[in-house]
């Protein structure tokens, strides 16, 4: 929606491996929501039938779809929106999240890039784009769009973290943990940064540093540092 990252949808993780161990990679889409008090479907159906050619009602509806995991729904208010408001670049960036979501990642790819022609500046399109390329596997694609979110946003964790997977995929594992590093600045308590600074740190023989990582993740998310764990005994 209109105000930028207020929320993030379901924080599910995809797996990589990265030579042999696993990386997180946070591919969740960043939506982008109204500051509002309440955005569940009832709020903006009612919204949306008072006012049906409105187009941010319909943004707002098609996000409180995806919240209850209502893609179809979603993707037709969405459309609406862009149908009565074609320059309505949070539609255009909330419906390709739901392309990419359902693994159509040209159809994602051409709504990010409707978002990013009518606001070049819009940081969570770049970033969303970012993890499109990183399924399709376009990893120089991805680290380009990532450091373009993290120009506009120097202070996007999931921009840092994403980036840093990549170089470390590439074996820049340097880069890699300069990227996690600074994605756990912003946010101390960013539990899948700890993990891959953990695996980095791991892959690059340094097991005093992989250790410090898993006493962190015991007290913050023990089934991750239980995870980590079976890579460091």
């Amino acid at each position: 929606m209109e105000q930028g990252k207020t929320k993030q949808v379901a924080p599910y993780v995809l797996e990589i491996i990265f030579y042999s161990f696993v990386l997180i990679l946070l591919i969740s889409g960043t939506y982008s929501r109204n500051k509002i008090w309440n955005s569940d479907i009832e709020l903006w159906t009612d919204c949306v039938n008072k006012s049906p050619n409105k187009d941010r009602p319909r943004n707002n509806l098609g996000n409180a779809y995806v919240d209850q995991g209502k893609h179809q729904e979603a993707i037709a208010q969405f459309m609406e929106a862009l149908r009565i408001n074609p320059d309505h670049a949070e539609a255009h960036n909330n419906l390709g999240n739901v392309y990419a979501h359902q693994g159509k990642y040209q159809e994602a790819i051409a709504q990010f890039g409707g978002a990013l022609r009518i606001k070049p500046n819009y940081a969570d399109a770049h970033y969303n784009l970012g993890n499109v390329y990183v399924n399709q596997g376009k990893y120089q694609e991805a680290i380009a769009q990532f450091i373009e979110a993290l120009r506009i946003n120097p202070r996007y964790a999931e921009a840092h973290n994403n980036l840093g997977s990549v170089h470390v995929y590439q074996g820049n594992y340097q880069e890699g943990i300069v990227q996690f590093t600074e994605a756990l600045r912003i946010n101390p308590q960013y539990a899948d940064a700890h993990y891959n600074l953990g695996i980095a740190y791991l892959t690059m023989g340094d097991s005093n540093s992989a250790y410090r990582e898993y006493q962190i993740l015991k007290k913050m998310n023990p089934g991750l540092a239980n995870r980590f764990y079976g890579k460091i005994k």
